[in-house]
């Protein structure tokens, strides 16, 4: 066990400490992938202890060593970021103000970017692996590196400026190498704008757009594509409104990038900014082209071909576009309720647990955004009769639904929460008239599990539908 191993670590670590001004290689190399496995493994043991300094200059100076040596210590940096931040202080929901590594954080990062551009980086992973370093110092930093992660942006749009204008260089030959080194920045940039201010970002947008934008259309490559529109989409979730004025542009590579259902990670990408848009950006987002938007994701939905793992995606983006567009969707009700029953009722093998939950819940999210739409499209007063008219008819697919969630015992905590929320939407739209169709021992016991879960959303969710039923039942 973990707690059996660390004293023997402990014990270990002035041999290692020893061991590091050995030169013959096969210790180097051994002393790396063990410091390297302990860091990965039982992080605690090199993080504020009293050798942790002397430990961790070794750790540095690895990095000048041979590439297969570099990319164990680029695996020591990443797992110490993480654990380091970890046990920083900090009031909850703020980033720490210091941590252990601060001290060096700068030069972690200068040895680490010095390392992505060796001669000899393309070997044993190291430029690749010293990238994820990089990324996980930016996502675990603290305050007092703010500004080092702000030079680090800088450098990574300049190397992507200088990357685009050797696209015309590009030949066959170096191709995979020019399409990984594009993944790379863009997952680079991904990391570094979720951790930037607003603020930053709205000065840095512009250029940091451009530079995706250019990436995207220069590029054949569907890994490249997909690393370009979740950088996007981290654009998105940061700028929030503030992203409006990039839509036209937008607007076209994401529909080619729906319509892309044969690369199926680029569709997947395109389906998260639907998402993304919806949430952080709003109706103004979608209104010019949500027409568009819809049919690509039916098609993607009804195509025989598409790859399963992305329906689900589709299916609870549809929620969100419907909560996110309230009176504005009243015209997709009908066809979005008409393929969620087709789909509902389309077999699935139950042995394939992990899927069967995943159409489930995408299912249950798009039918809550459904519902939750329609409570913003009518006025209080007709609001109800309005609602139960055009539900009606679906109201049976729905509650067998719920059924098969409530009955099953493989479903996750995530399908509780997702039907709870939806009997308690329905509850509060159908009111007495349901009562008999959730006052079920099946749904009680649902609902039990779900105030009893350790996540809270779920709590909260087991607990608000289950007052709505009680109220129904005064």
């Amino acid at each position: 066990s973990p707690d059996t191993l660390l004293p023997v670590i402990v014990e270990a670590i002035p041999v290692f400490l020893l061991a590091l001004n050995d030169n013959a290689p096969v210790v180097k190399d051994t002393l790396a992938y063990c410091i390297g496995r302990i860091c990965e493994l039982h992080p605690e043991a090199v993080v504020d202890q009293a050798y942790s300094a002397q430990l961790i200059e070794g750790i540095v100076a690895g990095l000048d060593s041979e590439p297969t040596i570099a990319g164990n210590y680029c695996l020591a940096i990443a797992s110490l970021a993480e654990t380091a931040y970890d046990r920083a202080e900090a009031p909850e929901g703020e980033e720490p103000p210091t941590y252990s590594l601060s001290p060096i954080f700068q030069l972690l990062i200068s040895k680490l970017l010095k390392a992505t551009e060796r001669e000899d980086a393309g070997s044993a992973h190291l430029r690749s692996s010293a990238y994820e370093a990089i990324m996980e110092l930016v996502k675990n930093s603290p305050d007092d590196c703010y500004q080092v992660v702000q030079q680090t942006m800088l450098v990574i749009m300049e190397r992507v400026q200088m990357l685009l204008s050797m696209a015309s260089q590009v030949n066959s030959s170096n191709r995979s190498q020019f399409s990984d080194l594009q993944s790379l920045l863009c997952a680079a940039l991904q990391a570094l704008l979720r951790r930037i201010t607003k603020e930053d970002a709205a000065s840095l947008g512009p250029t940091v757009f451009q530079h995706l934008v250019a990436m995207l259309t220069t590029s054949s490559s569907g890994a490249v594509q997909e690393d370009v529109l979740m950088a996007v989409g981290s654009l998105v979730e940061l700028l929030g409104e503030s992203f409006l004025p990039y839509m036209e542009q937008l607007k076209p590579i994401l529909l080619l990038a729906l319509k892309a259902r044969d690369e199926h990670d680029v569709c997947f990408a395109a389906v998260g900014i639907v998402s993304d848009l919806c949430r952080s950006v709003g109706q103004a987002a979608l209104l010019d082209s949500c027409g568009e938007i819809m049919q690509a994701l039916f098609d993607a939905l009804h195509d025989t071909n598409t790859q399963k793992a992305l329906k689900p995606q589709v299916l609870s983006v549809l929620g969100d576009i419907a909560l996110c567009l309230g009176a504005h969707f009243s015209q997709y009700y009908e066809p979005v309720l008409h393929g969620l029953q087709l789909v509902a009722s389309s077999p699935i093998d139950p042995s394939d647990h992990e899927y069967v939950a995943e159409v489930r819940e995408g299912i249950l999210e798009a039918y809550i955004g459904v519902v939750q739409s329609l409570s913003q499209s009518e006025s209080p007063q007709g609001a109800t009769m309005a609602h139960t008219a055009i539900l009606q008819p679906h109201l049976s697919t729905m509650l067998m639904y719920l059924e098969q969630v409530a009955n099953d015992p493989y479903r996750t905590d995530s399908n509780i929460a997702v039907a709870c929320g939806l009997i308690g939407d329905l509850t509060k739209c159908f009111g007495a008239a349901l009562l008999p169709y959730v006052d079920k021992k099946c749904f009680h016991s649902l609902l039990a599990e779900g105030r009893h879960s350790k996540v809270a959303k779920t709590r909260a969710l087991a607990v608000w539908s289950s007052k709505e039923i009680r109220r129904l039942k005064v």
